[in-house]
């Protein structure tokens, strides 16, 4: 024979558990089921606006992507035209007034670089107080020594501009 618990000698294992508890334990989880399924059914089918705004924040982004034209070759695979980067210098003139005396120095440095004489780069800067543009399409190696200089209010923004390396074989006059 062999040794172990008898489960009939058991008090606790032996007594008979009422029939209405199991069918109290089984209608528990029945309701329980049937809660969830309405609560899914509610949230997914008949209130689900807000959901379907949570959805589409969390996947829906708005990214601008500037297209600059591409490349012209001709037959021989040689470059007639190309797109090169290129910096616009804008400016607040409304922060460049509150400059210190040392960035304010820096102005005619500025117009040096820009190629345009001190007294129409201060023209520009007097006639609007929020947005002006001060010069546009420069190469990009002078926008990089324009943002060196450090001007407060003095901004610039990446642009393309086209470029034709054998402009004279094409029969175009030079600009």
């Amino acid at each position: 024979m062999r040794r172990g618990l008898n489960y009939a000698s058991s008090p606790l294992l032996a007594s008979k558990t009422p029939a209405w508890r199991s069918k109290f334990v089984m209608a528990c989880v029945v309701f329980a089921f049937v809660g969830l399924a309405a609560r899914a059914a509610w949230v997914q089918v008949i209130d689900n606006d807000f959901f379907l705004r949570q959805a589409e924040v969390s996947f829906t982004r708005t990214l601008e992507l500037s297209a600059n034209r591409g490349r012209i070759l001709d037959r021989n695979g040689l470059i007639l035209a190309s797109s090169v980067p290129a910096a616009s210098i804008w400016s607040i003139p409304e922060d460049v007034e509150k400059n210190s005396p040392e960035d304010l120095a820096k102005l005619p440095q500025l117009a040096k670089l820009m190629d345009m004489p001190l007294d129409q780069l201060k023209k520009k800067l007097a006639e609007d107080k929020s947005f002006v543009w001060l010069k546009r399409q420069l190469d990009w190696d002078v926008g990089m020594q324009i943002k060196a200089l450090g001007i407060k209010g003095i901004y610039q923004s990446r642009e393309y501009k086209r470029q034709y390396p054998d402009k004279p074989m094409l029969g175009c006059v030079p600009a």
